[in-house]
């Protein structure tokens, strides 16, 4: 695992469900190859019940759009001071 995301009075993931909720944003940007740029509260409201019982905090989803980020699989962008993020060109 490369961080760990502890958030104040609240219990971190695993490594084992962190590597789930990137596994899960991994396949959303899969799906949505070629779209335009998605806003990031977009992509935590859409899979937030995708990781079944799980209590998966918008920080630990930034913490996993940012592992995809440094792996080169998606791109952050800033588009009128609302962060978004798609799917890297060099993919």
């Amino acid at each position: 695992m490369e961080f760990t995301v502890i958030q104040a009075g609240l219990a971190p993931l695993t490594v084992t469900e962190m590597e789930g909720v990137i596994r899960t944003l991994d396949v959303f940007f899969q799906e949505a190859r070629g779209e335009d740029p998605i806003r990031f509260i977009d992509i935590v409201e859409t899979l937030r019940d995708d990781v079944g019982e799980l209590d998966v905090t918008d920080l630990e989803w930034m913490a996993g759009c940012c592992a995809l980020e440094r792996r080169g699989i998606i791109r952050a962008h800033l588009l009128g001071g609302v962060l978004h993020f798609n799917e890297s060109p060099c993919n």
